[in-house]
């Protein structure tokens, strides 16, 4: 009677190593397939842009508190003089010109030109990132571009 159980039981156990075996083999062209989907840029764009979104209040804290902390000296008979930064003003992208957009490092006339027609064929760029559409432009550029440009 013993004997028959183990064979049950190793019999068992094969059977639900090949059907694990089997699943992992059926699944694994699935699961790299998804992978491969997760890393699409239409997909990470929207994701990127709703955690820029999120931190967008965040984004001119430190100078908010440097003019609290001057509010706060003056109240006390600190120093009143505090040379707060200048806020970086930011040009519209959608209003650029081919000229404007000649200053950004990286972006020469061609590439200036090719914003300036694809914002025309296609409308006014809802987000920075959408420059990265564009040929040519690589994540360098972007980066100068955001540096000086938003979008309004």
């Amino acid at each position: 009677m013993i004997i028959i159980f183990s064979r049950f039981i190793k019999g068992l156990l094969i059977l639900s190593l090949r059907i694990s075996s089997g699943l992992f083999l059926l699944s694994y062209p699935l699961l790299n397939f998804g992978l491969k989907i997760i890393r699409q840029p239409w997909l990470t764009g929207p994701i990127v842009q709703g955690i820029s979104l999120a931190l967008e209040p965040l984004k001119y804290l430190s100078q908010r508190l440097i003019q609290i902390e001057a509010m706060a000296s003056a109240e006390l008979g600190g120093p009143e003089l505090l040379f707060l930064p200048a806020p970086v003003v930011k040009k519209d992208i959608n209003k650029a010109t081919v000229e404007e957009l000649r200053g950004i490092e990286g972006v020469g006339f061609v590439r200036a030109l090719e914003i300036v027609e694809y914002r025309d064929r296609f409308g006014d760029y809802r987000n920075i990132e959408e420059l990265g559409l564009i040929r040519g432009v690589g994540s360098q550029t972007l980066r100068a571009l955001r540096e000086s440009y938003e979008v309004h």
